[in-house]
């Protein structure tokens, strides 16, 4: 059977429409891998970002409010922007955050996620508690403040009843009272510091301000009265010293109540040790869910199926050029046979011709098949 020209084009086409359709579908399935993994690490960049300056910000929130438990003013401002910050972190976290445009933290990451919220729902009410009582904190620094500024005042005016006992040569039992109750003042507004601090020495110092304070309350009412282990001082000059310590005293007295009676204080203060006792396991939870989240790697998409992808597109690139080289062979070949046959054909009918030319009528051209189809070519 001859080969025409339509049979060079029909068994030779450089490119099967199939293979371009597989092509085309293996890049398009790199293509939508590679911008779904881009964007499961970006959020999950995002999320370990947001882990990340949680444990920052929880560090700074414990040294906030131990320093607004103290009565710094600044502090509670700086506690409550720490508390709202991680709130809104920890809340990205939870249910996405649509100003950056990222998701939820992935399922494999919920139990991770859920330790996290209930450790900072317990900080979190801890950190209320506090700014709740800003008032009373700030109330009670501000009576430490005048304790403090006070107490020397006492100090002074008790020393000067001390001279004046050594002076008149008074009793010396009164002079060794007197002289302790120097001490006693040093140990009321160190008390009082302590109880202010908070923790677990507070309660102690709580029952060792109220101690003193009773002490030294006995002791001046003798000095002043007199009773049974004290004898009362009769100098003039002596007894108007003792009424201005008592004086000082007695506004003392009052602060020092104050201060002990505030039990809403001690919730503030026991908030605060709590505070600082839950950060580091807050801080370790979230170092968990940051590793969680480095550690999940999804099936589809994945770095896998991108070189899987990449790879086949590549073989079936190469499949492609190889079988375009062999149909170019293929049509290379069939148009030369197809040319030789031509020529074959035309030579044949130019010997034909050529008899006739020479005037043999017997010779009857030819006209066939191969004639036509070189014609047509």
């Amino acid at each position: 059977m001859s080969v025409t020209s339509n049979d060079l084009g029909r068994h030779t086409r450089t490119l099967p429409a199939w293979q371009v359709v597989i092509l085309l579908l293996l890049i398009v399935g790199f293509i939508v891998n590679s911008i779904m993994l881009d964007n499961i690490n970006s959020n999950r960049v995002e999320h370990i970002r947001a882990t990340d300056d949680i444990q920052i910000k929880a560090q700074q929130l414990a040294q906030h409010a131990i320093l607004a438990a103290a009565g710094d003013q600044a502090s509670f401002d700086d506690l409550k922007i720490k508390r709202d910050s991680i709130a809104t972190k920890i809340n990205s976290l939870n249910d996405g955050d649509k100003d950056k445009r990222y998701p939820r933290v992935p399922v494999a990451a919920n139990d991770s996620i859920n330790t996290l919220n209930t450790s900072w729902f317990t900080i979190q009410s801890n950190v209320d508690k506090i700014l709740d009582k800003q008032v009373l904190i700030q109330d009670m620094n501000a009576i430490y403040n005048k304790f403090a500024s006070e107490i020397p005042l006492l100090q002074s005016k008790n020393n000067e009843v001390v001279n004046q006992l050594v002076v008149i040569k008074g009793d010396r039992e009164l002079i060794k009272l007197a002289g302790e109750q120097q001490v006693l003042a040093d140990r009321m507004l160190r008390r009082m510091g302590e109880v202010l601090k908070g923790g677990m020495a507070a309660v102690q110092a709580s029952e060792d301000l109220a101690s003193d304070t009773r002490r030294f309350s006995r002791v001046l009412n003798g000095m002043f009265n007199g009773d049974d282990t004290i004898k009362a001082v009769t100098d003039d000059t002596v007894l108007e010293s003792l009424g201005q310590v008592y004086n000082i005293f007695s506004s003392l007295q009052g602060d020092i109540e104050e201060v002990m009676n505030a039990q809403e204080l001690y919730e503030a203060q026991v908030a605060t040790e709590d505070i600082g006792n839950d950060i580091p396991t807050f801080i370790n939870k979230a170092n968990d869910l940051s590793e969680v989240l480095k550690g999940i790697i999804p099936k589809f998409p994945s770095v896998e199926v991108q070189y899987a992808l990449g790879g086949l597109s590549l073989l079936w690139l190469i499949v492609i050029l190889f079988s375009m080289t062999k149909n170019d062979r293929k049509r290379a070949k069939v148009a030369q046979e197809l040319n030789e046959r031509n020529q074959l054909a035309i030579l044949r009918l130019l010997d034909e011709m050529g008899s006739l030319a020479d005037g043999d009528l017997t010779v009857n051209a030819t006209v066939s098949e191969d004639i036509t189809g070189a014609i047509a070519d």
